[in-house]
């Protein structure tokens, strides 16, 4: 599935052959008892990253490919991203994991995109693999990416009521895709 907000990337970026590779299978999501979830930490994990040579490749204004949320309203993010991995490569194409701050947008969690560039690395597709929203209606995406180059996103909704104390709405749905050299094809 090629993401209609691509912007053409045409300039002449960082090499890639000198960044360190992450092997497959890999997976990420939030562990919200960890510590790295507070505000200090997250800033700090940006300021870590924000003048890595990779941080040329991001590519912003990604759509969140899901029509299944009723309570999340998502704006593509518009502005800077950071390196935050390199995986093998497909074929000819480069995997890359990326993440950025969408503070514009209201109690959400730093999202993590992956990323694929041809040889002359133009962007072919991008997919939000990571990400989340703490409020009283929520949102929770993580993903994981297999040694065949498939990807299986979990995607859960829920809403609590606090004045009840207790959830009064939850959706769970699982997406898989195939790493294809035209991008990342939706398989269910």
């Amino acid at each position: 599935m090629i993401d209609k907000n691509i912007n053409a990337i045409s300039t002449t970026k960082a090499p890639t052959d000198s960044l360190s590779i992450t092997k497959l299978p890999y997976s990420f999501q939030y562990d919200y008892e960890n510590p790295l979830i507070e505000k200090m930490t997250i800033e700090q994990f940006f300021k870590n990253r924000e003048n890595h040579i990779a941080n040329v490749f991001f590519s912003d204004s990604t759509n969140l490919t899901s029509n299944t949320f009723q309570h999340i309203n998502y704006k593509p993010y518009v502005g800077k991203g950071v390196f935050v991995k390199k995986f093998p490569d497909f074929k000819t194409n480069k995997l890359m994991l990326f993440a950025y701050d969408h503070s514009s947008l209201n109690y959400f969690l730093p999202i993590f995109e992956l990323q694929m560039f041809d040889e002359n690395d133009k962007i072919i597709d991008k997919l939000i693999v990571v990400g989340g929203r703490e409020y009283e209606c929520g949102w929770n995406r993580y993903f994981k990416i297999e040694k065949n180059f498939t990807i299986l996103i979990h995607n859960s909704e829920f809403c609590y009521d606090i004045e009840e104390d207790k959830e009064i709405f939850r959706n769970e749905i699982d997406t898989k895709y195939k790493i294809t050299l035209s991008g990342f094809e939706k398989t269910n």
